[in-house]
């Protein structure tokens, strides 16, 4: 089963799934995970899409997916991580250093995400 998240924000998942094509389905059940957590249990009555809503920005959530057919549950899918959008940051102070250098601050909010770069 294929899962992917087909749009997000800053407080929601747009979730989608595909299965074989031979199999008959009623909906699915999408659940949704912080640190090992579960925060959300949604469910498709008919189709294979759900929104995840009221979740933190900048947050990384894993999503895992069960199909339904006349009352059988598929097993689970193999975990899908993403994150939702981080909030903008927020402009702390603008100063000039020289003639050409200009020296800028700022501050975010929620989660931080770290970035390496290649020593």
């Amino acid at each position: 089963m294929g899962i992917v998240v087909t749009s997000a924000g800053t407080d929601y998942l747009t979730i989608s799934w595909e299965t074989n094509s031979s199999s008959s389905q009623d909906g699915g059940r999408v659940y949704v995970y912080k640190d090992s957590d579960q925060v959300q249990m949604l469910e498709a009555s008919s189709g294979q899409k759900v929104n995840a809503t009221n979740l933190q920005p900048g947050t990384q959530y894993s999503i895992k997916v069960v199909t339904l057919s006349k009352g059988k549950t598929s097993a689970e899918s193999q975990p899908l991580g993403d994150n939702t959008v981080p909030l903008p940051p927020t402009l702390s102070s603008v100063q000039a250093v020289d003639t050409k250098t200009l020296m800028i601050t700022w501050t975010t909010q929620g989660a931080h995400v770290s970035v390496g770069f290649p020593d």
